[in-house]
Order: structure tokens, then sequence, then C-alpha cells
């Protein structure tokens, strides 16, 4: 496990300008979040991780969405790709804008346990569909998990 170093003050300006939420409980959580994330994931990950909390910030669902988000996907990121990041915030985006917004939170609470624990092999008569992260999960599973 990659060693987490909490950024200083001055490195964390330009971080926290790019996620575009004001939610006032974010500043002290933003720190530990954005040291999880540097430690795991890409320059570029990073990026396509604070516009995810900047979309999922727009949904109008109060900050807990937000703070779940920026708690977990770091490590899904690195466990399913960094490709899951935009999948995810996109995926609640969509939600958002459908009568099952209150399955957001639920939904991003509950999927980063599916990331780690996919099971050992996926039977799918039905594939996903192309680009959902449903997609993603089983492409990468459907082989079965090596054992740790």
């Amino acid at each position: 496990m990659p060693t987490l170093t909490i950024p200083t003050a001055e490195s964390l300006q330009p971080l926290r300008r790019q996620l575009r939420c004001s939610f006032p409980q974010l500043d002290q959580v933003f720190p530990d979040c954005i040291a999880e994330a540097q430690a795991l994931l890409s320059p570029a990950g990073i990026t396509d991780y604070l516009e995810g909390a900047s979309l999922i910030c727009r949904i109008g669902r109060g900050f807990e969405p937000v703070l779940v988000y920026l708690e977990e996907l770091p490590q899904v990121a690195a466990d399913l790709g960094e490709q899951t990041l935009g999948l995810v915030s996109r995926t609640v985006w969509t939600i958002s804008r459908s009568p099952n917004g209150k399955a957001i939170l639920p939904f991003l609470q509950s999927i980063a346990e599916v990331s780690r624990r996919p099971g050992d092999h996926l039977h799918c008569p039905h594939p996903p569909p192309a680009g959902s992260l449903a997609q993603g999960l089983f492409h990468r599973y459907r082989g079965g998990l090596p054992r740790r």
C-alpha cells in the first residue's frame, strides 16, 4: 500500500480550485481525500477524480454523495482502472436525472465493496451495455479472480 502524505496547504490550493464544489464540510476532508488519491492515481486520474466529484456536487443531493465519491473512488479506480472515475460520476449524473435519484447514495456506498468482491466467476448470459460500469466489471472479472 502506498504511503499517504498529506499535501501542504500551498499544494492543495490548485487542486481544491479544480474541485468545483462549495460545501463547507469539504475543506475538512479534502486534504485526506486528495492524499489518498495522489497515492493511488496518475496525474490524469487526479484530474478525472476532481472532475467527477465536481459533477456529483452539481446533482443537488447534498454533501454526502460527494463525500462518498471522494473517499471511495480512488481505491475503486486503482482496482478497476481510472476510467471507472468517469463511468461512476456520469452514472450518478444520469441517475440524478431520473426518478431513481434516491438510489445514488446506496450505489456510491456499495460500489467500493462490489469492486473488491466481484465473485470468483461472473456468469452473465446477457453482457452489460458497452461503456457502462457494469461492463467494465464484467470484462475485468469474467474469467475469475486471482486468489490473494
